[in-house]
């Protein structure tokens, strides 16, 4: 999962979620999340 979010002083917010799974069965369950962010600091 990837987006972007928009924070109410207008800078931006990048994120990915990666998940990754027990096995490649269709009821499998998630064996761990990692995350990024990457935020805006404005322009210099």
């Amino acid at each position: 999962m990837h987006g972007e979010q928009l924070q109410s002083d207008g800078s931006k917010l990048w994120f990915a979620d990666f998940f990754e799974f027990e096995s490649h069965k269709k009821d499998a369950k998630i064996k761990t999340v990692t995350s990024y962010v990457i935020m805006d600091e404005g322009e210099s």
